[in-house]
């Protein structure tokens, strides 16, 4: 597939459709053209099967019990490799229905020839909510890793999860009616996934209390509010909030950071430049735009016009918005970039990316696990929010370099503990 990388250095695949970053209907139809012998590899097999469990829906359970799930179920899997359509019921509530059923119909090969098949299908490994896990290696958080698993644990931390039931806890010490109404309609880990999903990239308390909105009308169940619906989703978001804030301390500080530096280099007009630990460069450019009317005719008819024109001037308040998410997906792509010419030295030639999903074949997992945590130790062994700074300091005039904030405290998180 040809791909291209945009100003962050991420990486797209160019066709429209039929790649491994589309949707999951189409994802399933691809396969490495260069397989590899199953047996080769001596847990490859447990990996196809830990693939089959997460594509059901079982990503939070532990790895042992991804693999007895598999075991338990195996005569319902070969069942819909067998006959999909007669057997679509079984399928269709998984998480990632059509990559589920393509896992099935290779295990159902793998079963039926052993060792001796042949497998070709991409091994997905997924980060979890990766903005968080960047923001929490360059803050050396301990709490903020912990719940995005880059600290080892026999069950995968759910972060949503974890949010959720400091929001409980908090309603459930509250003396408020609106908290006794909230505890009655539920708050579950669906609630505060959309906010916490979206924070490193720019979202806010006033996007979150939309997201509450959402998550009540999604429920789809009666409520106590009544007309002041509005006023529970501002109560509930402030809860929220303050979780998000308790768990993902770190993000907050270095998005704070990030924003009042970008005002101070918008303030004199010029670009927000950094290079990624891969050597990429970076420019983040957002100018301001003023509308211009313009009339025309289309046969007998005026038509008009409003067309939007870059000027000269940055807009300061773009500028700051944009510097947290593009600088987060700026560390996702350096990862992916990395990642990708370390594993491809060690010889693994099948790639299947998805910014922080890697797909590899199930022979070649075990060896890009390492290679994913190596790399991300590589790249936080050095302080990269303090090469920022150092590079963006002498763009400044001596008026702004003083105004610069100094860089967040740092946490006790042991990097090495990632591999």
């Amino acid at each position: 597939f040809p791909y291209q990388l945009d100003f962050r250095g991420r990486i797209y695949a160019i066709p429209m459709f039929l790649t491994p970053q589309s949707v999951d209907y189409s994802k399933a139809l691809l396969t490495f053209a260069d397989g590899q012998r199953i047996g080769d590899s001596e847990d490859a097999p447990q990996w196809l099967a830990i693939h089959i469990a997460n594509c059901y829906g079982l990503d939070k359970a532990s790895m042992e019990e991804r693999g007895q799930w598999v075991n338990d179920s195996e005569e319902a899997i070969i069942a819909i490799a067998t006959d999909p359509i007669g057997n679509f019921k079984m399928w269709r509530e998984a998480d990632s229905p059509f990559c589920f059923l393509a896992s099935c119909i290779e295990y159902k090969g793998y079963q039926e020839m052993g060792d001796d098949f042949i497998t070709h299908l991409p091994i997905a490994m997924d980060a979890t909510c990766s903005g968080l896990q960047h923001f929490s290696a360059i803050q050396k958080d301990e709490v903020t890793a912990e719940a995005t698993n880059l600290i080892p644990a026999e069950i995968p931390s759910d972060i949503y999860q974890i949010v959720a039931d400091k929001v409980i806890e908090k309603l459930e010490a509250s003396d408020s009616k609106m908290a006794k109404q909230w505890l009655d309609f539920g708050v579950d880990r669906k609630c505060t996934k959309r906010p916490i999903m979206v924070l490193p990239y720019g979202g806010t308390k006033f996007s979150t209390k939309d997201y509450v909105k959402d998550y009540i009308m999604d429920k789809g169940k009666p409520h106590q509010w009544g007309d002041d619906v509005f006023m529970a989703c501002v109560f509930l978001t402030d809860v929220i909030w303050d979780s998000i804030g308790e768990t993902a301390r770190s993000a907050r500080q270095v998005m704070s950071w990030l924003q009042k530096v970008s005002r101070l280099i918008a303030s004199e007009n010029l670009p927000v430049v950094w290079t990624t630990p891969a050597g990429f460069p970076i420019q983040q450019i957002y100018k301001e735009t003023e509308s211009r009317r313009v009339k025309s005719k289309l046969g007998d008819n005026i038509i008009k016009l409003n067309i939007s024109i870059e000027t000269d001037n940055f807009d300061r308040r773009r500028m700051a918005n944009s510097i947290s998410p593009n600088f987060v997906h700026a560390l996702d792509a350096c990862q992916l970039q990395l990642s990708v010419v370390k594993a491809h030295k060690q010889g693994i030639k099948n790639f299947a990316m998805v910014h922080d999903s890697y797909g590899c074949l199930a022979t070649e997992t075990s060896k890009m696990c390492v290679v994913l945590r190596e790399v991300f130790v590589d790249m936080y062994k050095k302080d990269v929010l303090a090469k920022f700074k150092e590079e963006i300091m002498p763009i400044l005039n001596n008026k702004n370099q003083k105004k610069v904030p100094e860089l967040p405290e740092k946490g006790n998180l042991d990097i090495e503990k990632v591999k």
